[in-house]
């Protein structure tokens, strides 16, 4: 899909500058190794480079909007650092999300975006009605446990994702599975009697997923 933006000077001389300091930064090794990540073209960057890179320039709508339709691995990621949580209408985050590519540009998105939307909570309820991505259920127990870590117990989808997880817990998918996990680490640093029931009810013989989703709950509940 052709997309079309307003031109704008400074945006276009900071997708420049963005453009020159990827290449200088590229590792042409790892760049090799993400091809099968399904973008148009990847520099092989460092997750921690990128987002040093994003702090170097002023947080922007249209440049973030930019980032994100170019394609590109490292300026889709600056996109999720420079797109203002405060001016990020739900369309575009619900649009966002079914546009990513695989579980890193997800994770991203949760980690330096979504959470921080004023509507995230909102939004849990709604990704998996109207978003077809196929990360959209890892990507939820992510954001999930992201907010669980802000909010605490008055978190207001506590108890439907608890319901959920003992569901996905069983899931084949490894993604799913490990975005399970990082919920139910999260509830269990919360409400540790609760998760020391949740983990003991888990039927380990009904998949591996299970039964490594409660040795890693296991491990946070009896080590911290």
């Amino acid at each position: 899909m052709l997309r079309f933006f307003k031109y704008d000077n400074g945006v276009d001389a900071d997708l420049k500058s963005i453009r020159k300091l990827l290449v200088a930064s590229m590792n042409g090794v790892a760049s090799t190794g993400m091809k099968h990540l399904g973008y148009k073209l990847n520099y092989g960057v460092s997750l921690l480079r990128i987002k040093e890179l994003s702090g170097r320039f002023d947080p922007s709508s249209q440049l973030a909007r930019s980032l994100w339709f170019s394609e590109c691995r490292e300026m889709m990621i600056m996109a999720t650092h420079l797109q203002p949580a405060d001016s990020f209408p739900e369309r575009d985050a619900l649009s966002w999300l079914d546009e990513c590519k695989n579980m890193e540009l997800a994770e991203q998105l949760a980690r330096n975006l979504y959470v921080n939307l004023p509507y995230a909570d909102a939004l849990l309820s709604r990704v998996e009605v109207e978003c077809t991505s196929a990360y959209v259920k890892p990507f939820s127990y992510i954001l999930a446990a992201l907010l669980l870590k802000k909010e605490g117990a008055r978190a207001p989808f506590l108890d439907v994702f608890v319901a959920k997880a003992g569901v996905d817990v069983y899931s084949d998918s490894a993604a799913v599975c490990s975005g399970v996990s990082r919920f139910l680490k999260e509830l269990c640093r919360l409400d540790a009697d609760r998760m020391r029931h949740f983990a003991m009810e888990l039927d380990p013989d009904k998949g591996s997923g299970s039964a490594w989703v409660r040795e890693e709950m296991l491990t946070v509940l009896d080590f911290g």
